[in-house]
């Protein structure tokens, strides 16, 4: 009886940290996105008044600002659709839920109180309710609870497309404002 219990309690605590370290990656995602989505149109807004003041130029940079423009609602879509902000929150109230079970168990545990079979499958079932109630961490976030190494792939290459985004806007922005110095000589 007891082994069953320390397990449950075990897989609890893991759960509730590998959500909590899900939780952490989507708000880092999410702010990686807002900054490539404030970017992008500030981007756009420099290229928008270079253009004006560029009036030899203006047609290839009206192509760009359209290009940038197309890319800059594709991305936005994509941060919509993915809702990084929702799902953190809902991780977060998740792996608080598990931490609060988790912790009931190991008071229970350290009390030496006796559990009966029926309390510890009513125990397994919420358990399994609370795995239910949100969506499960990745493998990036059990490494990171563990301490482990994870790949670069799964760890950076969410972030590099803001990342670049955010970085094309910084450029064009010092671009148009380069641009703008060289056209009023």
């Amino acid at each position: 009886m007891q082994k069953s219990i320390q397990l449950l309690g075990q897989r609890s605590y893991d759960s509730y940290r590998c959500r909590l370290e899900a939780s952490r990656r989507l708000k880092k995602l999410g702010h990686w996105w807002n900054a490539a989505q404030f970017s992008l149109p500030t981007a756009l807004i420099f290229v928008s008044i270079f253009s004006l003041s560029a009036t030899q130029d203006a047609s290839t940079i009206a192509r760009v600002v359209i290009g940038v423009s197309v890319l800059s609602l594709v991305a936005s879509v994509v941060v919509t659709f993915l809702d990084y902000s929702a799902r953190a929150r809902a991780l977060e109230i998740n792996y608080r839920a598990l931490q609060a079970f988790s912790v009931g168990i190991e008071t229970r545990l350290a009390s030496g109180e006796d559990i009966a079979d029926d309390r510890i499958r009513v125990l397994q079932l919420e358990y399994d309710w609370l795995l239910d109630k949100a969506e499960n961490h990745s493998s990036v976030d059990f490494e990171k609870y563990k301490g482990l190494k994870s790949s670069f792939r799964e760890e950076r290459i969410p972030i590099l497309l803001p990342g670049l985004l955010l970085s094309c806007s910084i450029g064009v922005i010092i671009f148009s404002v380069i641009g703008m110095f060289l056209a009023g000589d």
